[in-house]
C-alpha cells in the first residue's frame, strides 16, 4: 500500500476559515508547509501526478514537506495525505462574506453572484468527480475529514485526536482568528419578501452545499461523542487560546499563505 507523502493536506475553500488554519499549519510545521496554487487566471485544478513531482522536486532538494494547502487541488490528491481535511462553512454566511469581498467595486449583484457560484463548496471538493447528487456528499466525507468554522473549536480538537491516533503531533491553539466575517446588511437578503433571492431560492441554488453543511455536521457530533473526555479537552483548548490571546502571542512565522507572495505554483 502506497504511504502517504504529507501528514496534512488542507483543501483551502475561499471564505471558510482557512488563513487560520494556514496560520496553524506553520505553527505546528515551520517551513515544511506550502501553500499550493495553480498559475494566476488559470481554473485548471492542479493533479496528483503534478503536485507528486512539486513533492520529489522538494526530496531533491533535501527540504522536507510534511503539509499542503490549497485552493484548487484535484480530489485524488487527498491521499497523499495521513489526514486530508477541510473547514467549511454555513453556505449563507459564506456567501456573504464571499460576495463582499469580491465585489468591492459594486458591479455584480448578489442575484448574480448565488447563480453563478451555486454550490460552491461541494463542487470544489469534487473535483475530478461527475457526481452531482447526495452520493457525492458521502464520497466527499469519506475521503475527508471535514471541519465547520462555526465550530472551529469542537474541529480543532477533533483534528488533535485524529493527530493522536495518526502520530502526528498537534497543537491548534490560536492566538485570534485571522479571517474577518462581514455579515452587515445580510437580512435585507434573507429576509425582505420582496427580494428577488429568496430563502428558497438560495437553497435550491446551493442545494448540495447544504447537504454537505448537514451531513458534516451530523458526522462532526458522531466523531466527539467518540474521544474520550472531549469536554475536558475542549476547555483546556480553550485555555490554551487564551494564554496565546493574554501574551499576544504572533506567532512563529510571519509568512502563512495570507497573499500570492506565500503561494507555490504549481502548472
Amino acid at each position: 500500500m502506497h504511504k502517504p507523502e504529507l501528514d496534512i493536506f488542507f483543501y483551502h475553500i475561499f471564505k471558510c476559515g482557512g488563513t487560520t488554519f494556514n496560520w496553524l499549519l506553520q505553527e505546528n510545521f515551520p517551513d515544511k508547509v506550502i501553500y499550493a496554487e495553480s498559475p494566476i487566471n488559470s481554473d485548471k485544478p492542479i493533479s496528483k501526478n503534478s503536485l507528486e513531482k512539486a513533492l520529489q522536486k522538494f526530496k531533491l532538494d533535501k527540504k522536507k514537506i510534511k503539509a499542503v494547502s490549497s485552493h484548487n487541488i484535484s480530489s485524488e490528491c487527498y491521499s497523499l495525505a495521513k489526514l486530508p481535511f477541510t473547514l467549511i462553512r454555513h453556505p449563507m454566511n459564506r456567501n456573504w462574506s464571499a460576495f463582499n469581498h469580491i465585489n468591492k467595486n459594486k458591479k455584480l449583484s448578489f442575484e448574480d453572484y448565488l447563480k453563478i457560484n451555486n454550490n460552491f463548496q461541494t463542487k470544489l471538493l469534487s473535483i475530478g468527480r461527475d457526481l452531482k447528487d447526495e452520493k457525492l456528499i458521502l464520497i466527499i466525507l469519506d475521503r475527508l475529514r471535514v471541519g465547520i468554522l462555526e465550530r472551529f473549536d469542537e474541529s480543532m480538537v477533533y483534528l488533535e485526536s485524529l493527530g493522536e491516533i495518526l502520530n502526528i503531533n498537534l497543537d491548534l491553539s490560536y492566538s485570534k482568528k485571522f479571517n474577518k466575517q462581514i455579515y452587515k446588511k445580510r437580512t435585507q437578503y434573507f429576509k425582505s419578501p420582496d427580494n428577488l433571492i429568496q430563502n428558497q431560492t438560495l437553497k435550491d441554488l446551493f442545494y448540495l452545499d447544504f447537504q454537505l453543511y448537514n451531513y458534516a455536521n451530523k458526522k462532526l457530533n458522531e466523531e466527539l461523542k467518540k474521544i474520550t473526555n472531549f469536554e475536558e479537552k475542549l476547555l483546556d483548548f480553550k485555555k490554551r487560546c487564551d494564554y496565546l490571546k493574554k501574551i499576544s502571542y504572533r506567532g512563529k512565522r510571519n509568512n502563512y499563505g495570507q497573499n500570492q507572495t506565500s503561494f507555490y505554483i504549481i502548472e
